[in-house]
């Protein structure tokens, strides 16, 4: 008789087990016994420390959002906390010199251009999703034109033409 073949069992119709379903049998018997002493028994972390100061009740909310939420997240206006550092901008982020030369930080931003059914629009950035036509102050220049590809925009005698193709970049 081989080992791997099981052996007759005394009793009818059934077979013995080979020694290594007797094995598989014995370690599933074990491994199901950890897991259910595991399970049942109480985990104790003892007591939990006191902490070293009580906390600050939480101030109560008015139902409005707070200043934090309900600001605009891209609003050019938007500055930092006082005290707080800024990130350094990797040299491969910071603009091209001639285009940032090219409109000051001081001249809005174009975000986009509408022309056509006899109105001509534009939208800048910062300015509350506003659509703006000729003649409007955004900051302190006036819309002097918008054309289908530009918008001039003139402040105390200086002119700057904003291109679309530029508009949020």
């Amino acid at each position: 008789m081989s080992v791997a073949e099981p052996q007759e069992d005394a009793r009818p119709g059934r077979r013995a087990m080979a020694p290594a379903e007797r094995l598989a049998a014995l370690v599933f018997l074990l491994a199901s016994a950890l897991a259910a002493s595991a399970a049942l028994a109480p985990l104790d972390a003892g007591p939990s420390p006191a902490p070293d100061a009580p906390l600050a009740p939480r101030p109560a909310t008015t139902g409005e959002p707070s200043r934090f939420l309900a600001a605009v997240p891209f609003d050019p206006a938007r500055r930092p906390a006082a005290g707080s550092e800024l990130l350094p901008v990797p040299p491969a982020l910071e603009p091209a010199g001639q285009a940032a030369a090219a409109v000051p930080a001081s001249a809005p931003v174009l975000a986009g251009v509408l022309v056509g059914d006899g109105r001509r629009k534009a939208m800048f950035e910062g300015a509350g999703g506003v659509w703006q036509e000729e003649g409007s102050l955004v900051g302190d220049w006036t819309v002097a034109a918008i054309e289908p590809g530009a918008v001039v925009l003139r402040r105390l005698g200086e002119e700057r033409r904003l291109r679309s193709v530029d508009a949020l970049r």
